[in-house]
């Protein structure tokens, strides 16, 4: 994901899975919290059964990466690494 930043991470696979899902439903810590900083939906529901990221967590039992994601949550992405900020530099005083 760092290296293609125009990469769709919101394609689903027959079932409807995206890749955050199926990271979420494998136990894939890393995994979900590149795709979620990358801007994954974590919000989208597969097809069949219409549960989300967090409702496949729960049900395979993978709690630790439920606990990554409720983490992520309560930090999101820090400012300074979206693409619209923009630093302020303080005026410097004439030498």
């Amino acid at each position: 994901l760092n290296y293609y930043r125009g990469v769709d991470t919101e394609v689903r696979d027959p079932r409807g899975f995206t890749a955050l899902i199926k990271a979420g439903l494998q136990g894939r810590d890393e995994c979900v919290s590149a795709l979620l900083m990358h801007g994954a939906d974590m919000h989208a529901v597969d097809l069949v059964q219409g549960r989300g990221l967090k409702d496949w967590v729960l049900r395979t039992g993978r709690f630790e990466t439920l606990t990554r994601i409720r983490r992520l949550q309560a930090h999101p992405v820090a400012k300074q690494f979206c693409e619209s900020y923009k630093p302020e530099w303080p005026e410097l005083k004439q030498l």
